[in-house]
């Protein structure tokens, strides 16, 4: 598939897996939340949509950063990575820090909604993207042989 105009090829792959995983994580929150609203009622169901809304903009952001650097230099990909995680991070620490502080405001949190819609979107994400990537078709990095016949630098 060639890359959309304006990507390189790096990022054209991680692209790739951003709309697998963003459908495998999109697929996992509705079954849960489906699960939730059928089984506990609407309160569970919007906790179980929250959590999984969350955990979906947690991998996008973190995928689109991806999508932004892959054709950058090795150690730049790197630290825009750990910059990223570190944000990201960051704003779950706010997140739990602001549940801690309200507990009394949050009582009607189904707190198992909560964690089957994080966990879905995750499994949901991951087994997408997965399997995007083993039907990707990804070159090798490593240089050609100087002498014909004889296998590439760094095997054998």
């Amino acid at each position: 598939m060639p890359a959309p105009p304006g990507l390189g090829p790096n990022q054209a792959r991680a692209l790739t897996l951003l709309k697998a995983g963003a459908i495998g994580g999109h697929l996992g929150a509705a079954a849960a939340t489906g699960f939730f609203v059928a089984g506990r009622g609407v309160t569970s169901g919007l906790w179980c949509l929250l959590a999984a809304g969350v955990t979906l903009a947690f991998y996008i952001v973190g995928q689109a950063v991806q999508v932004r650097v892959a054709d950058e230099p090795p150690q730049r990909v790197l630290v825009a990575a750990l910059v990223s995680y570190g944000v990201r991070v960051s704003a779950l620490g706010g997140l739990l820090a602001v549940a801690i502080t309200q507990g009394e405001r949050l009582q009607t949190m189904d707190r198992t909604a909560v964690v089957v819609g994080t966990l879905a979107v995750v499994v949901g994400w991951l087994t997408a993207e997965i399997v995007a990537f083993s039907r990707m078709r990804v070159p090798l990095y490593e240089p050609p042989s100087r002498k014909p016949g004889t296998p590439s630098a760094g095997r054998g």
